[in-house]
């Protein structure tokens, strides 16, 4: 199944997994009835970022777990450059003293040259299917082009005219607990993404959060608070989407045109796949759920790249967020067996 050349996998708001085959048919808008898969880049240029599957199925998680996954080698990762990503914190730091800026999240990419895609991608997403925790598993291939993740946040979901969310910022290893708990720079990271993201829920309707509570994802450790909005107006969901987007977890505080395009400049310094922290989403008649692509590997033609990012704020040291990106770079070989 998984040896598709072209096809999408993803929970829907049920927690269903969705499997869509394709060829996709691409749209500017959803079907009123039915499944509907979103798909676009962190930019969303997309005219048509929905895609209806040829056809699709649910499948079965019970019998998902007797897949055993081989074991997947020859990798020869490149190492991020560490002068960039130098030279980017010390841009931003300027922006916070002059221009306002209160929060970024620049990206560094790792990357592999790739023997076999076909070989590959099956045992990546049979790795991934199987692997235990609270992220949610989003997979996508079309031909010589996808990626494959295991995302702990969701962009939002609505199910009855909710609106669900989440604030996840703050990063530490779990053995690290004590001192992120007690982190100024981890508070006032999450902080700014909660106070952001609140402003822009406002105009759906009346808000629920949650108190922030800290959330361990396989050894990694968040702040987290959540959100839930009783929806008072008639939105597309790709008004609302175009609004949340990117998220202040992912983007820019404030955002702006300015500090969008400084955001772009860095994430093309780096080489950042254009769907890295994109969001990938399925809609099942009124339902829809869409979540944010990190943690994740992505694919195009012989190369795999693993990008991560950080969140930049004026609290933040420069050695801390390098260890931050690795951190989380090192998580994704280890959970797909990446590192022999």
């Amino acid at each position: 199944m998984f040896d598709e050349q072209s096809f999408a996998l993803l929970k829907d708001s049920q927690g269903k997994l969705i499997y869509g085959k394709g060829p996709f048919t691409r749209s500017p808008e959803p079907l009123d009835e039915g499944i509907s898969f979103y798909l676009n880049d962190f930019a969303l240029t997309s005219d048509t970022p929905w895609l209806i599957p040829s056809e699709f199925e649910y499948l079965d998680s019970n019998k998902l777990s007797n897949l055993t996954p081989s074991n997947v080698k020859g990798f020869e990762w490149s190492n991020p450059s560490v002068e960039l990503f130098t030279e980017q914190f010390h841009k931003i730091e300027e922006s916070m003293r002059f221009n306002g800026l209160l929060k970024t999240v620049p990206v560094t990419v790792s990357s592999s040259k790739l023997d076999d895609l076909d070989l590959i991608f099956p045992e990546i997403v049979k790795r991934g299917i199987n692997t235990a925790g609270p992220s949610h598993f989003y997979a996508y291939r079309e031909s010589k082009l996808g990626f494959a993740g295991l995302s702990p946040e969701i962009l939002f979901e609505i199910n009855n005219n909710k609106l669900r969310t989440m604030a996840l910022a703050g990063t530490a290893h779990e053995n690290n607990f004590d001192d992120f708990l007690n982190d100024k720079k981890e508070h006032i990271e999450h902080q700014i993404v909660v106070e952001s993201l609140r402003r822009r829920l406002s105009e759906f309707g009346p808000i629920l959060e949650s108190q922030r509570k800290t959330i361990n994802l396989g050894g990694i450790i968040h702040f987290l608070t959540e959100f839930e909005v009783e929806l008072t107006n008639v939105n597309s969901i790709s008004y609302i989407l175009k609004q949340i987007h990117p998220t202040p977890a992912i983007g820019t505080v404030p955002r702006n045109e300015n500090t969008l395009k400084s955001l772009s400049h860095f994430r093309n310094q780096a080489n950042s796949p254009p769907m890295f922290a994109a969001p990938f989403g399925v809609k099942v008649n009124d339902n829809f759920i869409s979540y944010i692509m990190i943690r994740g590997l992505f694919f195009e033609d012989d190369t795999i790249s693993l990008p991560s990012g950080c969140g930049i704020t004026e609290n933040s040291v420069l050695k801390s967020e390098w260890d931050e990106l690795a951190l989380k770079r090192q998580w994704v070989k280890d959970t797909f067996g990446l590192n022999l």
